[in-house]
């Protein structure tokens, strides 16, 4: 059986279930560093995973003796020097990287492919850290490729790509973007692919009960159309604008509640009050979500809403629009988020040339919601593991 380690952003509730669909496809699967909210790595994990390697938190200065030795100093000197130092905040990080990196070097080599998710600093040095001899794999999610982090970000992940054999994205857009930043020479090892939506996760979304599993996050709801607008706490979500524009629209304040789940992404305190504030201000029924939401409850309240409004300034293809889709609610999106690949197929979004926008489109998609929606089949895992079958063997 072909051997893969995954390691970089691993997503319990994603990874879980691909492990065991590639399994059945003659590709056995380790994770180094699984994500798992609330809890630890079970029997349950070990059973579908090879083996389970827990990242510990690396402290550079604590956890010195990994580097300060003269078979390891070189080494860490150079990676350290290579990434580039700013400020004494900027070393402690970089340094901490590096440590995590030679820390785990072991387990990375130790596998016939590495496949890395989520290319930030420290993902990349995993990259650094796999041989030449591994077969390479690095998937870019979203924000790491299409937010801009600045030219320290840029020159670890050229390295990273350069070193890999594969290169994935979800779809031509991010490959457009991938080649205008790191040239087209590299074109050839780009391969668009989704992990989509795993089976056990459109069971829990077919089968979930609002008011069962959403008891004390909704509230006062009544009759009225439920409205999600984003999906996290961050500012490039625009909530203050999507709000500003459905106040200054048609849309009675009898007809919707406005939720806006805030449970990650809580950098700015005072940008969540100015939401706060704002719906205050629009005289709109609402319920802001700070606490954790369990993965059933997630799916309970993508199940239960009518409209969802995403207007955030860059997306990939994030989880809450295909759970949406496939829940059946009506999507508002912005026209310059890459979402024709999913209409292209079938799905019907509302888009929106800007954000001001929004609230006439609003009034107009509570006039359909008898429509529903629909997820393209080639958003879920079962169409989509071929490929990464592919992908792992291919030589």
């Amino acid at each position: 059986m072909t051997d893969v380690l995954l390691c970089g952003h691993i997503n319990y509730n994603l990874f879980h279930p691909f492990a065991k669909m590639i399994y059945e496809k003659g590709v056995k699967t380790s994770v180094l560093g699984l994500n798992r909210s609330g809890e630890g790595v079970s029997t349950l994990d070990t059973n579908i995973f090879q083996s389970v390697y827990n990242i510990e938190k690396v402290n550079p200065w604590r956890d010195s003796k990994l580097f300060l030795n003269p078979r390891t100093f070189l080494t860490f000197l150079k990676d350290v020097t290579s990434m580039g130092v700013a400020g004494r905040m900027g070393y402690k990080q970089i340094a901490a990287n590096v440590a995590r990196k030679m820390k785990y070097e072991g387990v990375i080599k130790n596998h016939e492919v590495v496949h890395v998710n989520y290319l930030n600093w420290s993902n990349c040095m995993m990259v650094r850290a796999a041989s030449k001899d591994q077969k390479i794999i690095v998937s870019f999610l979203g924000s790491d490729l299409l937010c801009k982090y600045g030219s320290k970000r840029y020159k670890v992940q050229k390295e990273a790509i350069e070193k890999a054999d594969v290169i994935t994205v979800h779809h031509n857009l991010m490959r457009q973007v991938l080649l205008s930043k790191f040239g087209r020479k590299i074109n050839h090892k780009v391969v668009e692919v989704l992990f989509g939506v795993p089976p056990n996760r459109v069971h829990k979304l077919d089968n979930c009960n609002m008011e069962k599993n959403v008891p004390n996050k909704l509230d006062n709801i009544n009759e009225k159309s439920i409205v999600q607008v984003g999906y996290n706490a961050y500012k490039d979500q625009n909530h203050i604008d999507v709000v500003k524009s459905i106040s200054k629209s048609k849309v009675g304040r009898d007809k919707i509640h406005i939720v806006i789940p805030l449970t990650y992404g809580r950098e700015s305190l005072s940008y969540i009050e100015s939401i706060k504030c704002e719906l205050k201000k629009s005289k709109f029924e609402y319920t802001l979500i700070h606490g954790y939401m369990t993965d059933r409850e997630v799916a309970a309240l993508h199940k239960a809403v009518d409209v969802f409004i995403i207007a955030r300034n860059t997306d990939a293809l994030n989880n809450a629009l295909t759970e949406h889709l496939h829940s059946g609610s009506r999507v508002i999106a912005g026209q310059w988020l890459p979402y024709n690949v999913l209409q292209r197929e079938g799905a019907d979004i509302s888009t929106i040339s800007s954000i001001g926008q929004v609230g006439e489109c609003l009034n107009e998609e509570l006039k359909n919601l008898s429509k529903g929606n629909y997820l393209p089949e080639s958003s879920y895992m079962v169409n989509t593991i071929d490929q990464w079958e592919k992908i792992y063997k291919q030589t």
